[in-house]
């Protein structure tokens, strides 16, 4: 692997800047792993990019081949189906010194690859929405000829954003299924918690801080005790009580199997997208 390089020499572009590109390149700058002028951000709303060069001080490209031009890795946080334009853009830019990091769900590394004329080593990531505030988890796998310099950055900067973990790229879109769009999962699931709590008698606004934090302790306590959901549950549900009633009934109207079923459809969604 390549030697790692001083940080100020890493430069960084990134290629759509819309809820979750934006973030990369706040976390990127704000969290110290890349220096502002070292960043170049494109993105066809011409809005975006102006807030992300005035907040933050980094380059406004004027295409995406400056892009390309101007960064040792590019962060791809285009739509699956911008893809093939960009790539087009991008493709007599690239060359092997430089590598390619992508955030879009569905979209295989050998494809990537290809579309960029097989010039540079690519990066495939599935952060999620939490990011946004630092409480994010990515999974990352990484294809042929990535350099220990970017492998570090891409981990670092992840890591900041919540957290990281290394899976095979076969399974990724596993992945997509259960950490991308499982936050859309929980925010359902909290709707139905304030609804319940207003229809037992509770306001809107007291029901919904409940429920909010009831599903954020949840959560913590699982991450800190590193306990079995199953353990947990089980650590609440006294018998006889009103948890068991309540769970009971959750078995009963298919709580379970309606959540794995729509990690499998999710699951078979991101295929899908691959063309598996």
């Amino acid at each position: 692997m390549a030697a790692r390089k001083r940080k100020a020499e890493l430069k960084v572009g990134f290629i759509g800047v819309g809820k979750m590109g934006s973030c990369l390149v706040k976390g990127a700058v704000g969290y110290g792993a890349v220096a502002a002028d070292m960043v170049w951000v494109y993105d066809v709303d011409g809005g975006k990019v102006k807030i992300l060069s005035e907040s933050l001080g980094v380059h406004a490209a004027k295409d995406i081949p400056e892009v390309g031009r101007r960064s040792d890795v590019v962060f791809l946080a285009v739509k699956p189906d911008q893809f093939p334009g960009a790539a087009k853009e991008l493709r007599e830019v690239m060359s092997r010194s430089k590598s390619v990091v992508s955030i879009m769900a569905g979209v295989e590394i050998a494809r990537i690859a290809g579309a960029l004329g097989g010039k540079c080593a690519v990066v495939r990531v599935m952060p999620n929405v939490a990011s946004r505030i630092r409480e994010g988890i990515a999974a990352i796998a990484c294809g042929s000829g990535v350099s220990l310099e970017v492998y570090r950055f891409v981990n670092n900067l992840f890591g900041a954003l919540g957290g990281v973990v290394e899976v095979e790229e076969k399974k990724m879109d596993a992945v997509t299924a259960l950490s991308g769009s499982g936050p859309a999962y929980v925010f359902m699931m909290m709707e139905a918690l304030v609804d319940a709590g207003v229809m037992v008698g509770l306001d809107r606004q007291t029901a919904t801080k409940l429920a909010v934090r009831t599903v954020v302790g949840a959560g913590r306590l699982a991450e800190e005790t590193g306990l079995e959901p199953s353990e947990l549950r089980a650590e609440v549900s006294s018998p006889g009580g009103t948890t068991v009633e309540a769970v009971a009934v959750l078995e009963r109207r298919g709580f379970r199997s309606a959540l794995m079923d729509a990690v499998a459809a999710a699951w078979a969604k991101s295929k899908g997208m691959s063309g598996k």
